[in-house]
């Protein structure tokens, strides 16, 4: 009696299992430089595997940089989204994730890898960010409450820059 009941709970549980989504504000920037976007992510969690968005909202350019002021001219507040991918290790806090596509017609973000730490409560994660062998962008995240970053979605959304 006591095998079918645990079989039984064990086929229940495994039937309940999903992924878990989170929601985070979060800012980029690069190292000794005045490059900002802000940013909401939601990401889907389901075991070690992790997929999710980014919508990158473009804040300011490094002003010391004028091809860089020259592409972001006109571009402030417009927004690009970054489908990411990667992989969690609950033994070391470590999220690995790389941006694999984009929705940004105005061309306002790119896609990077991402290295970043969770703290031991979920709240925060924070790292860096690479691309093309640079390897000078710094990201955090917070949690916010699903309520707020399905909001905040929709606004970036009608933000998007087509």
């Amino acid at each position: 009696m006591a095998t079918r009941f645990f079989l039984a709970l064990l086929c229940f549980l495994s039937l309940t299992v999903h992924a878990q989504i989170r929601y985070y504000e979060g800012e980029w920037m690069r190292e000794k430089k005045t490059s900002h976007f802000i940013a909401v992510m939601k990401l889907e969690m389901n075991g070690s595997t992790v997929s999710g968005e980014i919508y990158w909202k473009y804040i300011a350019a490094d002003s010391s940089d004028a091809a860089e002021m020259n592409m972001y001219k006109g571009k402030a507040y417009k927004v690009g989204i970054e489908l990411v991918r990667g992989s969690y290790n609950s033994e070391t806090s470590d999220l690995l994730f790389s941006g694999w596509s984009e929705n940004d017609p105005l061309d306002v973000i790119g896609v990077d890898n991402y290295f970043l730490k969770y703290c031991p409560d979920w709240k925060v994660a924070y790292g860096k960010t690479w691309s093309n062998g640079a390897n000078d962008g710094l990201v955090f995240f917070r949690e916010i409450s699903d309520e707020e970053g399905r909001k905040r979605v929709e606004s970036y959304r009608k933000n998007m820059a087509y």
